[in-house]
């Protein structure tokens, strides 16, 4: 994805839901970090496919406008800057072309919860789609104990690679009473990705806003959104997918899943 004077990755095309409340209204959205948009002139944005431009005209969805301020408008409001979550950056088109969804399209593949044990009583086939489904608690627990773990994103700099999770850090301080006092108490967590070697980077200058995923009997799980890399540790950033997720539900009573095959809204 290249906006004008700037360049970066779309992480994935899903589906962003609205609560019954303020209408249900279902739409897709490109979700990418907001760094990559925030010094561009212009709303013009060509999608790059493995073998195909097309020139797009992408915007920032409604909440999500940045207008110079690198946080969204939905946060604007907040004293306190928290990147996790200034980062969200959601887009959208009047019009997407049925052969570009298509093309964008991952979820015939996604399983979200691929590496967790899901809960009595949820049906299966929604685990699949719903990156925030099941509690922090259970999610940040069992991927702790799985670490070391091996990931891969697909960039619009270096393509496919693989590296190592080696940690899930919290981004912020324990000042609990603060975060509550102020109403912005989201959980923020990163994934902390090592390189597999100097010749081999996880991820560089361009690759910001692509999927960061494991691979688990040939489905994606996806856990984050890349934002960053460490050249001289040989380390890159994601945030934690579940994060963006329930900052949404929290704040806005929207739901940002994958989008489910039959459920594409017209």
């Amino acid at each position: 994805m290249h906006p004008t004077r700037s360049f970066g990755s779309l992480g994935f095309l899903g589906l962003l839901e609205e609560d019954s409340h303020n209408g249900g209204r279902v739409r897709h959205v490109g979700v990418t970090v907001g760094h990559i948009l925030d010094d561009s002139i212009e709303d013009i944005v060509e999608v790059e496919t493995d073998d195909q431009m097309y020139s797009v005209q992408l915007h920032p969805a409604p909440n999500f406008e940045r207008r110079g301020r690198r946080r969204p408008a939905f946060r604007n409001h907040l004293p306190r800057f928290r990147s996790c979550f200034d980062s969200i950056c959601l887009l959208e088109a009047d019009t997407l072309s049925a052969e570009l969804i298509d093309l964008l399209h991952i979820s015939n593949a996604i399983d979200c919860n691929a590496l967790f044990s899901v809960p009595e009583g949820i049906p299966l086939v929604d685990s699949l789609w719903d990156p925030a489904l099941l509690d922090s608690e259970h999610v940040l627990k069992s991927l702790t104990q799985m670490l070391p773990l091996e990931v891969h994103k697909h960039g619009a700099a270096t393509g496919q690679t693989t590296g190592q999770l080696v940690d899930i850090e919290d981004l912020e301080n324990n000042d609990s009473h603060l975060k509550q006092t102020l109403g912005d108490d989201t959980l923020a967590k990163q994934l902390v990705i090592e390189w597999l070697s100097p010749e081999k980077p996880f991820a560089r200058d361009g690759d910001s806003g692509s999927l960061v995923y494991v691979k688990k009997n040939g489905k994606i799980v996806p856990l984050g959104i890349h934002h960053g890399s460490d050249e001289g540790l040989r380390l890159s950033y994601a945030y934690l997918l579940w994060s963006w997720c329930e900052e949404l539900d929290r704040k806005l009573g929207l739901r940002l899943t994958f989008c489910p095959p039959g459920r594409c809204p017209n």
